[in-house]
C-alpha cells in the first residue's frame, strides 16, 4: 500500500539531483576551463582527492552523532547554501580562484547527494521493491542528466556561464524541499532505530 506514491516522490527527487548535478558539472568545468585551461586539470584532480577524503571522516563523524532526520535535513541544506555562497561570490567579487574551487566542490555536493539518496533508500524501500524499482527510479537521474546538459547548453549564452549555478540552486531548494517531504510522509521509516530503541526503553523502565 502507498507503494506508487513513494516511487512516484522518489523519482522526481531523483530526477531533481540529477538535473542540478548535471547543470553545476557543465557551469563548474566550463568557468574552470575558461580561467585556467585543461593543463590545470590535474590541480583539480589533487584537490578533488584531498577534499573528499576529508569529507568522508567528517560525515562518518557527523552521522554518529546526529540523529538520522537531522543529518538528513543538514547535509542537504549544507549542499544549497554552499552553492548559493559560491554563486554570489563569484558574481560579486569576480575572485579568479573561486572558478579553481567549483569543480572541486561540485565533486562534494555529489558524494553527499549520493550519500544521502542511499540512506533514503535504504530506509524507504526493503529488498524486493528495490529489484523491481531502483531501475525505473535511477532512469530519471539519467534523464535528467541528458535535459540538464542540454538546458546548460541552451541558457549559459542568454544567462551566463556563471548563473547556470543560480539555476541549480533553485534546483537544490526545489530537492531540499521534496526531501523535507519524505521526510513528513514516512516518519517512521526515516526514524533512527537507535531512537526508537531508546524511547522504547524509556517507556518500559520508566517509574
Amino acid at each position: 500500500p502507498g507503494e506508487g506514491r513513494l516511487a512516484g516522490t522518489f523519482m522526481l527527487y531523483s530526477f531533481l539531483l540529477g538535473l542540478s548535478a548535471s547543470i553545476i558539472d557543465v557551469g563548474s568545468y566550463a568557468l574552470f576551463l575558461s580561467s585556467f585551461g585543461a593543463d590545470s586539470l590535474p590541480w583539480v584532480y589533487i584537490g578533488v582527492g584531498v577534499t573528499l577524503t576529508a569529507g568522508s571522516f567528517i560525515y562518518a563523524w557527523l552521522i554518529e552523532r546526529m540523529s538520522f532526520d537531522r543529518f538528513l535535513l543538514g547535509a542537504s541544506a549544507f549542499n544549497v547554501l554552499t552553492l548559493t555562497a559560491l554563486w554570489i561570490a563569484l558574481r560579486v567579487t569576480g575572485n579568479r580562484w573561486l572558478p579553481m574551487a567549483l569543480p572541486v566542490w561540485f565533486k562534494v555536493i555529489v558524494f553527499l547527494d549520493v550519500m544521502i539518496y542511499w540512506e533514503y533508500c535504504d530506509r524507504l524501500f526493503d529488498i524486493r521493491q528495490g529489484k523491481r524499482l531502483f531501475g525505473t527510479i535511477r532512469s530519471f537521474q539519467f534523464l535528467a542528466g541528458i535535459i540538464g546538459g542540454l538546458l546548460a547548453a541552451t541558457l549559459a549564452g542568454p544567462l551566463g556561464t556563471e548563473n547556470l549555478l543560480g539555476i541549480a540552486c533553485f534546483v537544490g531548494v526545489m530537492s531540499l524541499l521534496l526531501g523535507t517531504r519524505l521526510r513528513k510522509l514516512w516518519p517512521e521509516e526515516l526514524t533512527d532505530e537507535e531512537e526508537d530503541d531508546k524511547r522504547i526503553k524509556d517507556y518500559m523502565f520508566r517509574d
